[in-house]
């Protein structure tokens, strides 16, 4: 754990002149120690200010063959980069090619369709996205139809509802779909075997091999079955902490009660995300902690609403925030993108009888678009700027 300041970033730094690298013939293994830091890696700061995490050596190495090993990535592979590689979803991309020698695809386009284009016509085998990004590429014909060279899609950075699932699976049958959950602290955390997701579309399924995942309560001890508490994770891929952020890196990496002789599950990463466990081990998303709705008495998830919406079948996007009111605590308000010829009538009147009346929107926006961040989440920051200002 950081639990000193880090080096200054204004530091001296040695230039290394061009004569200086050793020629091709000479090249070899640089050795280091796996300890020290290897990379910065901000997270997306779709609900906060981005905080820089340290991932040391032995957290890349153990964090890419784990990822390679489940996804069984082969120098035969062509992976579509769709994501920015300041996105620690996409710079993992990157680090897996390098480590398998697949062909990395990098894919420069913000627009759809021309993704598409250039995943059929490069014939890519693997294509990872963002949910708010995998809702793009369905609105587009030509994904709606099988591409024949596909075989893994994988999905992080947030969850899909179980429509966009369905709809996903409908769309590449042949291609088997891995669910993922992931922090930008432990490089990956959870994953959905393909085999499972038919049946459980809504589940990050369980902790990846080597690591270990708690749901706790608020004191620390465990949650029984179908318990909601704070996912905890722990194992070699935990990072090191906050760049320049002791605070932050002592609310968030603890030492692991449940560690035992184990050193490498002795710190452990408080994610800040409630989730449950069924019986079957599997996990399932349920929202942030500095997310939940308190509203008429309730505690209430934004997904849990957004999977509402999305099972209409009337919107391309949507998106839940929420603002302050004196009679119900906070007042929900959910932004919507419509499809052609649906009307926020049908959709109001659809909510009405799918959700409880503490869940019903006070407040429907219609947009054009939502906006996004460079990592491709929703901007929920920008979002609920944008609509103060709408208000104003």
């Amino acid at each position: 754990m950081l639990d000193s300041q880090p080096r200054p970033l204004n530091e001296p730094v040695r230039i290394l002149l061009t004569e200086e690298f050793a020629r091709i013939g000479e090249r070899g293994p640089i050795e280091t120690d796996d300890s020290l830091p290897a990379q910065i890696s901000y997270t997306s700061g779709s609900t906060g200010t981005p905080k820089g995490v340290v991932i040391t050596h032995a957290n890349l190495r153990v964090g890419i063959r784990t990822v390679v090993d489940y996804l069984g990535i082969t120098s035969d592979d062509r992976i579509a980069s769709l994501l920015p590689f300041s996105f620690v979803y996409g710079f993992n991309q990157l680090n897996c090619a390098l480590a398998t020698g697949a062909m990395l695809e990098v894919i420069d386009t913000a627009l759809a369709p021309e993704m598409v284009r250039s995943i059929a016509a490069r014939e890519c085998t693997i294509v990872a996205a963002v949910p708010p990004l995998w809702m793009q590429l369905l609105r587009v014909g030509d994904f709606t139809v099988p591409l024949p060279s596909l075989r893994v899609l994988t999905c992080a950075g947030g969850r899909l509802s179980p429509d966009g699932v369905r709809a996903l699976r409908l769309a590449q049958p042949h291609a088997k779909l891995f669910l993922m959950y992931g922090l930008t602290e432990v490089f990956r955390s959870t994953y959905l075997p393909p085999e499972e997701v038919d049946a459980h579309p809504d589940s990050m399924g369980r902790a990846v091999r080597g690591s270990r995942v708690y749901v706790l309560r608020e004191d620390g001890t465990e949650c029984a079955a179908d318990e909601i508490g704070e996912l905890v994770h722990a194992g070699p891929t935990v990072a090191t902490g906050y760049w320049g952020n002791v605070e932050a890196t002592k609310r968030a990496f603890r030492p692991n009660r449940f560690a035992g002789d184990d050193p490498s599950l002795a710190c452990a990463v408080h994610s800040g995300d409630l989730v449950r466990r069924d019986a079957g081990g599997r996990l399932y998303y349920v929202g942030r902690q500095d997310r939940m709705i308190k509203t008429l008495g309730y505690r209430v998830s934004p997904d849990e609403i957004t999977d509402v919406i999305h099972a209409s079948g009337l919107v391309t996007d949507a998106a839940v925030t929420t603002e302050p009111d004196p009679q119900r605590g906070e007042r929900i308000v959910a932004h919507v993108v419509l499809r052609e010829g649906a009307t926020i009538e049908a959709l109001r009147r659809w909510c009405g009888v799918e959700l409880p009346r503490h869940m019903h929107p006070a407040r429907w926006n219609v947009r054009e678009e939502l906006p996004r961040n460079t990592s491709g989440k929703y901007d929920l920051l920008q979002l609920a700027r944008a609509d103060h200002e709408d208000e104003a």
